[in-house]
């Protein structure tokens, strides 16, 4: 799943709902705290799958050779993971775009998850940018012997019959070492409204702004009323809640290009259609006017929303 870097490319990671897991008993207003879990009794149990060394010597990690697939969780019965970790100890540049991480859900044989490994955690372009936020977070780690990154999610991913997780390295390099641990619950039965967790990566190259000069913000002329060249973040039918997603973009064609209006297309059962539009970009984003141009802006990170770069470079533009 290796990316071209010279085109305008938007990769989006999508998240099909976002709710919580395990059985609770009654509601009361304690509950309605942000910690309250951590004083509330749960009828489950905590547990981990980690690289581990049954002999006990510091030597707990794996390595992934080139074509390989390997499952790294195969969990039984209903539960929810809680948090992911990964740390690599890679020097060579494609890894974060050569492993695919997959993730399926009780018992079904096609993914709900599909993703390069860097995607799902915001990284893109082959480059690691660290930030925090609610759901996502890398962490710059130490460069004794070899820098690494500490990959973090915590989307909870409930299943209600087994979860299994694999990771493939479709590049033609052994990726060495990896470290993981998958914190999840074990519960006896998880509530029958709870949603399974989806991601989706897709990738667009080479859409056509309008107007000439290509990407020129703030001309009344450019106007766009028909749809086309619009960049599609998610199709998708049936119930769900959208979780959020990660926009990569590289602009070959120089110039600001976040004027551009997010717009969210729902189809209502009862009520018909409905459109919902963010006038530009980078409002969506929540940010202010853009910078002095050609001057880098770095980490934008909030619980939520956030970029991770906003930067000139040569010959593109690009924004995470």
């Amino acid at each position: 799943m290796r990316v071209c870097k010279n085109h305008l490319v938007a990769i989006v990671g999508i998240i099909a709902f976002l709710a919580g897991c395990g059985n609770s008993e009654t509601d009361h207003p304690m509950r309605h705290s942000l910690f309250s879990d951590m004083m509330t009794l749960q009828e489950s149990s905590s547990a981990r799958v980690s690289t581990s060394n049954p002999t006990g010597q510091n030597r707990d990690a794996v390595n992934l050779e080139p074509g390989q697939t390997m499952e790294i969780v195969n969990l039984e019965g209903a539960g929810c993971i809680r948090h992911i970790y990964f740390t690599i100890g890679q020097r060579h540049p494609h890894y974060l775009t050569d492993m695919v991480l997959r993730m399926y859900w009780d018992g079904e044989e096609e993914p709900s998850v599909e993703v390069p490994f860097g995607d799902f955690f915001g990284m893109r372009f082959e480059r690691v940018r660290h930030f925090q936020s609610l759901m996502v977070t890398v962490n710059q780690g130490g460069g004794l012997l070899f820098g690494t990154q500490g990959f973090n999610s915590y989307f909870p991913m409930p299943y209600s019959d087994g979860a299994r997780v694999t990771l493939t390295n479709d590049g033609e390099q052994l990726i060495r070492p990896i470290w993981f641990h998958f914190d999840y619950e074990k519960v006896d039965a998880i509530p029958k409204n709870l949603g399974r967790f989806h991601a989706q990566w897709r990738r667009e190259k080479l859409t056509e702004a309008v107007g000439e000069p290509k990407n020129t913000p703030h001309d009344p002329d450019n106007v766009n009323n028909t749809g086309d060249e619009n960049y599609i973040i998610l199709e998708a039918e049936g119930q769900g809640n959208l979780a959020g997603y990660f926009l990569h973009i590289d602009n070959v064609k120089g110039g600001w290009y976040g004027e551009g209006e997010t717009t969210w297309y729902l189809l209502m059962e009862k009520a018909g259609p409905l459109q919902l539009t963010v006038p530009v970009l980078k409002k969506y984003l929540a940010e202010g006017h853009v910078p002095v141009p050609n001057i880098p802006v770095h980490i934008q990170a909030g619980f939520t929303q956030g970029t991770g770069i906003i930067q000139k470079k040569t010959p593109c533009t690009d924004i995470t």
